[in-house]
């Protein structure tokens, strides 16, 4: 009997370990080992750019951050397609190139590629921007009031 006894406690002890071990803790109770935990993670990204003109616009709110709605002003006027491509001839032969119309003249720079590279284009714009602190690199800066 006395086996009996030792087997049958042996295994209600197991059983009531089990159970504590497994029950469900409570919200005020601290979660031990063996409390299961279920973690609902939401990771919000950004919804990736459908066509070009959305990853030029995006990569100058990047860029630009607080002053984007003025990079935009400036956009309207200088090159209202955010076309990569765009050149013009100013009056003394020097040409402005690519989103922001940088000046190959004025800027010194002389491998025209650099310059119709939209996202090489927007971090001169950027750096002239900041070195000048205004806008007063571009031409429309006036006309739209920057």
């Amino acid at each position: 009997m006395k086996i009996e006894y030792g087997i049958a406690s042996a295994i209600i002890i197991t059983f009531l370990i089990l159970v504590i071990r497994f029950t469900p803790v409570g919200e005020a109770e601290a979660p031990s080992e063996f409390t299961p935990r279920f973690v609902k993670e939401v990771v919000v990204t950004p919804e990736p750019p459908r066509t070009r003109e959305d990853a030029i616009r995006q990569e100058i709110i990047e860029v630009f951050g607080k002053d984007s709605d003025d990079a935009f002003r400036i956009l309207s006027c200088e090159n209202k397609g955010l076309r990569p491509d765009a050149v013009n001839t100013n009056t003394d032969g020097s040409k402005d190139y690519g989103i922001f119309q940088i000046n190959n003249k004025w800027q010194g720079v002389t491998n025209v590629s650099f310059l119709t590279d939209w996202k090489i284009n927007i971090h001169m714009a950027k750096r002239i921007f900041d070195g000048r602190g205004n806008w007063s690199a571009w031409a429309c800066a006036k006309k739209v009031g920057l």
